[in-house]
């Protein structure tokens, strides 16, 4: 805003008449035609008998200023903005006088009033205890003084919403009774100042009538605004009690819903890292297997006694697995006891804890879920173990056995009856599936075959196998 800038001159004869109607819409149309306009929260003083008035525009924080120029003419001129004004509606001492010659708006008048310092931290000296002697305190009438001071407290303390929301009866009647309370305080105030005489007794008992008067009209007129302010301010706080509620559930469901995509996400990870693991075993039994396919089919071009390298190298072989596979087994069974001793200590605990059922369960749940995935691993380690030390032994046996195979072969071909059985016997003793000890009984005996099958499928090239080759 720009101060002093001039915005429209106004014909002093029609501006007179508005004022003296004190119609405060006919001023907001007025300022309609110009290049700014009226809000409706209006506060209009008269600063100067007949030749200065003051707007006051609390929404917009504006203030007007309006001067006679001559006979026919008056000037609206802009003004400081309210937030610089400190010597105009600042304090009681400002915005009483202009409430009591001025017009203004319901808005207005709330915003004027909310302005006003109404303390009544110092409301003990209306007593008036220096007139105790003479008997001319307002003792008696103090305690319904103060009820009623602590009331209009009450009510312009309220948020302006509600305050606005007020009827236009109910806004004069609190601006009346603020207005009146401190001309009940300056009445207190200056009693007996300077004034002997031997009516002051009488004057004592009048004011003090006009005070329980005073009283008892405040009480009676606004004991309904109490009330509506009251109830607007317990709805004003169910209705926060509700957002800060509806707050604290969203948020709670947001960290809940956080926390379960956390616990999918290592719940797939897990899943990830059992698949690849189980993928390697298979790609390494595959591996074994068709290691094992390709030395059959070389059995037919080579002498089967050369063969003997090989089963051992297996052997040793399997053997180193069967140590590495006892290491890891080993790790997991301790790492298996630490955490479920673990689990027992923290269980231990709990029973302690005030929120036992919460604790146990989330101790159950981490760390049965690791026990979980440790006893998974620790199987499929045993079952490793055992595999390998099962092809250690048997491809022991078949060592052993090629290791004599020449010897039985030679010694039997003078007889070739003979030397069919000895190559028989020795073909079924090297191919047969043996039991090791490591495996199962069912699972060692699946695969066995009469002893021509088992020549004829450990012997003898398969087509696919060839063709594969």
């Amino acid at each position: 805003m720009t101060e002093g800038k001039s915005l429209f001159d106004w014909d002093y004869t029609e501006f007179i008449e508005v004022w003296s109607e004190k119609n405060i819409t006919k001023f907001q149309q007025k300022f309609g035609t110009s290049p700014v306009s009226l809000s409706q929260s209006l506060l209009i003083s008269e600063e100067t008998s007949g030749s200065y008035w003051l707007i006051s525009d609390f929404k917009n924080e504006k203030t007007y200023n309006l001067k006679k120029v001559n006979e026919t003419t008056v000037e609206i001129s802009e003004g400081s903005d309210l937030g610089n004004r400190s010597d105009i509606l600042n304090d009681a001492g400002t915005i009483v006088p202009r409430l009591e010659s001025g017009i203004g708006t319901d808005s207005g008048i709330i915003d004027a009033l909310k302005r006003i310092n109404f303390n009544n931290d110092n409301l003990e000296n209306l007593i008036r205890p220096d007139l105790s002697d003479k008997r001319l305190s307002f003792e008696s009438v103090y305690p319904e003084l103060e009820v009623t001071y602590k009331m209009l407290v009450e009510i312009l303390t309220s948020p302006r919403n509600a305050l606005v929301s007020l009827s236009s009866v109910n806004v004069q009647q609190l601006k009346n009774h603020v207005l009146k309370s401190y001309d009940m305080t300056k009445k207190i105030i200056d009693f007996g100042i300077g004034t002997e005489n031997e009516n002051i007794r009488e004057q004592h008992d009048d004011l003090s009538q006009e005070i329980n008067d005073f009283c008892n009209e405040v009480k009676n007129s606004l004991l309904q605004v109490v009330a509506y302010l009251s109830s607007r301010n317990v709805e004003q706080l169910r209705v926060e009690f509700k957002k800060t509620v509806t707050d604290a559930e969203e948020d709670l469901k947001k960290v809940i819903s956080d926390e379960v995509d956390k616990l999918q996400q290592i719940g797939g990870e897990i899943n990830e890292q059992q698949a690849e693991v189980l993928q390697k075993s298979e790609e390494k039994f595959q591996e074994i297997e068709e290691t094992h396919l390709k030395y059959q089919n070389q059995l037919t071009e080579k002498p089967i006694s050369q063969y003997k390298e090989i089963f051992a190298e297996q052997s040793k072989k399997h053997r180193n697995m069967a140590w590495v596979w006892l290491g890891v087994t080993s790790v997991l069974a301790l790492g298996f006891c630490y955490i479920f001793w673990w689990l027992l200590t923290d269980l231990q605990s709990a029973v302690s804890s005030a929120n036992q059922f919460f604790t146990i369960f989330s101790n159950l749940f981490a760390k049965g879920f690791f026990l979980s995935l440790i006893l998974l691993l620790l199987n499929r380690s045993i079952k490793n173990f055992a595999a390998e030390k099962h092809l250690e032994v048997v491809n022991t046996h078949r060592q052993n056995a090629l290791e004599t195979f020449d010897t039985f072969v030679a010694a039997a071909e003078g007889n070739r009856e003979t030397r069919d059985a000895v190559l028989l016997a020795a073909t079924k003793a090297i191919f047969d599936a043996n039991q090791s000890g490591y495996l199962s009984a069912k699972s060692s005996s699946s695969d066995t075959a009469s002893p021509v099958q088992q020549i004829i499928k450990e012997v003898i090239p398969s087509k696919s196998s060839s063709d594969s080759d």
